[in-house]
């Protein structure tokens, strides 16, 4: 690619310089030397792994162009996506698996326009950049995201391939998504708080359900891509995708979970969440989703689903408990709750671990058995702080805007 681009350089550059006028002649503008000429000429720029090609328009009064820049922008996404979900690197090539257009910018045209196309030694993809420099950054790093897995579930391929056998499949534009959301680690971070936000509220999917869906938002892509970059699935989805098998749906619940039953794939994600809600995900910060996660665990239950306590009950509010404080099964669940809660607070933010202290002391007085009106004391204490955590969080993002 590389030699017929020089080629075609080389031939561009001759034919110019034969078009113009002698240097000397009577009445005439001045033949151009080669560098002037040069700088009027496409530049071209490839990575060091030759995966990614550059053609940039030349930008008059820019020294520095788009080549450089565009070059080391889709290489670093590259690098960051294999890096972050452990595989291997790309395999050699003759030829170019990313080539980009970028114009000259005198335009207000800033879409990314992608196309795949194959030939002898793969696939490759060309993307044109109309104004490179009010281009959709996010767009742009999906689509050369969509390159990368589309390179490397070739990679994948058995070859020669049979007489008659399918194309590989595409990677899932939603698993393309979630990718792209584990490589930022703020991403990331966001992903796991919403998700544990709304499971602990009870929005979160029945997990078989949410693997059979071909469009999911984009904070659950990026959760299950960063269980399947737990598990290091990407080589077997691959594989898959190489052989023309999708990898949604029952193949994706099994492999995440383990299990083949519906119910059981659903119990071990409530089991993942739950010790996801334990993990520092900001350290030293307390965030809304902390908040509702914290605010969710305020309740007494038995330590198993199936079992009761206080007679017929399987879960009360704490100032309800306070009423309940005789019986002894309520004492005991109290023991439990008052080890449990510093878990969902410890590293998030000094407001939250101070409510989750006064919480712990009024569990452990309740499972004492005190008095209804020091329970209620301490109780109160307690709600107290945990409305100065939830105001801190709102004066700091408040003051964050």
């Amino acid at each position: 690619m590389r030699r017929h681009l020089r080629f075609f350089a080389c031939f561009g550059l001759l034919a110019v310089w034969l078009s113009l006028p002698a240097a000397d002649t009577e009445g005439q503008a001045p033949r151009r030397s080669v560098a002037e000429v040069l700088k009027t000429m496409p530049k071209t720029q490839t990575s060091q792994d030759g995966f990614i090609l550059v053609v940039a328009a030349d930008v008059p009064g820019d020294e520095v162009g788009f080549c450089g820049p565009l070059v080391q922008f889709a290489s670093t996404l590259v690098h960051d996506l294999g890096k972050t979900f452990y595989l291997s690197e790309l395999p050699r090539r003759r030829e170019p698996g990313l080539i980009i257009y970028a114009q000259d910018g005198r335009t207000n045209d800033t879409r990314v326009v992608a196309r795949a196309a194959r030939r002898m030694s793969g696939p490759y993809t060309r993307i044109w950049l109309p104004s490179p420099g009010f281009s959709d950054i996010g767009l742009l790093r999906f689509e050369i995201a969509k390159a990368y897995f589309r390179v490397m579930v070739e990679s994948y391929r058995e070859l020669p391939a049979p007489k008659g056998a399918p194309p590989p499949l595409e990677m899932p534009e939603w698993l393309v998504e979630g990718a792209l959301r584990q490589v930022d680690i703020e991403d990331a971070r966001a992903d796991i708080r919403d998700v544990l936000g709304g499971w602990s509220d009870g929005y979160f999917p029945f997990f078989p359900s949410l693997c059979a869906e071909k469009r999911v938002p984009s904070v659950l892509a990026g959760y299950l891509a960063g269980w399947i970059k737990e598990k290091r699935l990407f080589p077997e989805i691959f594989r898959r995708l190489a052989a023309a098998q999708p990898v949604e749906g029952d193949w994706l619940a099994v492999n995440l979970t383990g299990e083949k039953d519906a119910v059981a794939q659903d119990r071990v994600s409530d089991y993942r969440l739950l010790r996801l809600l334990r993990k520092v995900i900001s350290p030293g910060r307390t965030s809304h989703s902390d908040l509702r996660i914290f605010a969710s665990r305020l309740l007494l239950y038995p330590p198993f689903y199936d079992k009761m306590f206080a007679g017929s009950r399987n879960g009360c509010a704490f100032r309800e408990a306070i009423a309940l404080s005789s019986d002894q099964s309520v004492r005991q669940v109290a023991a439990c709750k008052a080890r449990e809660i510093p878990l969902y607070a410890i590293g998030r933010g000094e407001e939250l671990q101070q409510a989750s202290l006064a919480y712990m002391e009024f569990l452990m007085a309740l499972a004492r058995g005190e008095d209804r009106a020091r329970l209620t004391a301490l109780l109160d204490a307690a709600d107290l702080k945990f409305e100065l955590a939830k105001e801190a969080v709102r004066k700091r993002e408040k003051e964050e805007r």
